[in-house]
């Protein structure tokens, strides 16, 4: 995605991705989209990457790498998330609960941040046993905060509501982890966001979606 376009990709390989220029990382946007466990490998990569530019090193590619991403902000679109379910038994982040530090100019770490934001944009099911939305102290407790990360919460009904003979409702739990895709909504959020003026947002957004802005 940072080495250059579809075109110059070469056919019937294996490579190993490497960044090969430094300049397509200053100009391009980038964004991730996840689903379910890949909640988990997206944060564990980005936390692993940030560790390993925070070493001391005299490469200066590694030197200009480091101070691009600084100023990048990278939205992760996170589909069935499960990072609070996958966070049991392990370990929390060496640099963690330092958001002030390093998220903010005035900060006394700022200079040390790796992203300057990361924008998680956490959809979930109600039906879905295996996705949770995320709290801010899950943030400030078990996410690196050199990643400046920062959340938004999206609780949405993928699966159909059924009724059940006047006995009730029932949604299918497997769709409810999986039917993010064939959404409108959910295409129409990552495409265009939420805001309080309809002619900005998509119009299935629009017309079935409402928010609450929270300030911390």
């Amino acid at each position: 995605m940072i080495n250059g376009d579809w075109a110059s990709l070469p056919d019937d390989v294996e490579q190993e991705c490497k960044l090969l220029n430094i300049e397509s990382l200053h100009q391009d946007s980038f964004a991730f989209v996840s689903h379910s466990l890949g909640s988990r490998i997206v944060i564990d990569g980005l936390q692993r990457i940030a560790t390993v530019l925070a070493q001391d090193s005299s490469n200066p590619k590694q030197i200009r790498l480091v101070e691009a991403l600084k100023q990048k902000s990278i939205p992760i679109y996170m589909m069935s998330n499960q990072l609070p379910m996958l966070q049991l038994g392990r370990k929390v982040p060496k640099i963690h609960n330092q958001r002030q530090a390093y998220c903010t100019p005035e900060g006394e770490k700022y200079q040390a941040r790796m992203l300057k934001q990361t924008s998680i944009i956490a959809f979930s099911d109600p039906n879905d046993l295996l996705s949770y939305t995320i709290p801010v102290e899950f943030v400030q407790q078990y996410l690196d905060s050199r990643l400046c990360i920062d959340v938004t919460n999206i609780q949405i009904n993928v699966a159909p509501i059924y009724d059940v003979f006047g006995l009730g409702s029932l949604a299918n739990p497997a769709e409810a982890h999986i039917g993010y895709d064939s959404d409108d909504r959910v295409v129409g959020l990552i495409a265009k966001g939420i805001s309080d003026k309809k002619d900005k947002i998509a119009k299935a957004v629009a017309e079935r979606c409402r928010w609450i802005k929270t300030i911390e």
